[in-house]
């Protein structure tokens, strides 16, 4: 093979004029290199790059630390529930992350975009959080963060929570005996994820079969730190459970677009309606499994998500989860609202 070289002005002056990289004649490439894992390569430079300059970031706050995702995590290990750490953001300079501990091995990113910067090494003058608006970081933290967290306890006191990591059921297995130790691995939350299925599967089934009713819980999601899991089965003999998300949001709690509640006992009589009004399946959902369940639409957007391995696709939370070919169970399956086990 062979290289061409060149240190010519009008040559550099092109290629800096191009603002691209080069892309040879593909009739003199050799037919045997890896264009694409050069690409992968060029593009995993690129993001180590920008992490370095992130890193380089100060923020005046006493809660600043330049850490990265991980790294926030393993800080926060220790820390009480509801800790929280401001840290630079891979995103740019323009974007700044809060992460905060919303329990034991779970932590929720909250990317918060500066605006209004005077230039780009300052500080924003104020922050966004998706459409919410705060002047300052401790008034984004006061009522953002913090009502969140306090939400998410008022969750845990629901006669309906269910932790399966907690339940006295498993008490003579430890996490770690279970899962092995967390390495922030891809793997160990696979294996958690899979665990949390297991048990949550495990309490309803035995719920139903009690009272011969379907059964449903609220728990937190794995998938998705920060949010709500609504699970359930419609029927004692339904096989799996389904799951529907909720975002929870400093105000309220959320469930698809239309869905919103000021509490969590607004939440779940929200998804008792819901429950007791069938509709008719759409066609993309006859081709998914029967696994997931769908809120009714709204605005067109599919706004469920299951708290497993979601594939990425379908409203805010990624993922896609739908009743399929099977119907919604009619009121009579669930019994009235006040006869749900």
């Amino acid at each position: 093979m062979s290289l061409d070289l060149s240190l010519r002005r009008s040559d550099i002056d092109a290629a800096c004029a191009s603002n691209r990289e080069s892309v040879p004649d593909s009739s003199r490439v050799d037919p045997f290199f890896d264009l694409d894992t050069e690409a992968a390569l060029r593009e995993r430079a690129r993001a180590q790059q920008r992490q370095s300059t992130a890193r380089l970031r100060t923020v005046p706050h006493p809660l600043f630390k330049p850490l990265s995702g991980r790294e926030a995590e393993q800080y926060l290990a220790a820390r009480p529930r509801g800790d929280c750490v401001i840290r630079p953001s891979s995103r740019g300079p323009d974007h700044i992350a809060i992460t905060w501990k919303v329990g034991d091995g779970l932590f929720q990113h909250i990317d918060v975009r500066e605006e209004n910067k005077p230039h780009a090494a300052a500080l924003g003058l104020s922050f966004t959080v998706g459409d919410l608006s705060y002047s300052d970081l401790d008034e984004l933290i006061a009522l953002h963060v913090d009502p969140i967290a306090r939400r998410l306890d008022e969750v845990r006191r629901s006669p309906k929570f269910y932790d399966p990591e907690n339940d006295p059921l498993y008490a003579s297995e430890s996490l770690a005996d279970v899962l092995g130790t967390n390495d922030y691995s891809a793997d160990y939350r696979e294996r958690r994820l899979s665990l949390w299925e297991k048990r949550v599967a495990r309490h309803l089934d035995t719920l139903a079969q009690s009272t011969g009713r379907g059964a449903y819980c609220v728990a937190l999601s794995l998938s998705k730190p920060g949010a709500l899991v609504l699970a359930f089965k419609p029927t004692p003999t339904h096989r799996g459970i389904i799951k529907w998300t909720a975002r929870v949001e400093p105000n309220e709690f959320k469930l698809g677009e239309r869905g919103r509640y000021p509490d969590i006992a607004g939440l779940i009589n929200g998804f008792k309606m819901m429950q007791t009004k069938p509709q008719q399946p759409s066609r993309a959902s006859e081709s998914r499994s029967s696994h997931a369940a769908k809120p009714p639409p709204s605005d067109g957007i599919n706004n469920s998500s299951g708290d497993g391995r979601s594939s990425g696709r379908g409203g805010r939370w990624g993922g896609t989860s739908s009743w399929g070919a099977q119907q919604q169970p009619s009121s009579a399956q669930w019994g009235s609202s006040s006869g749900w086990n």
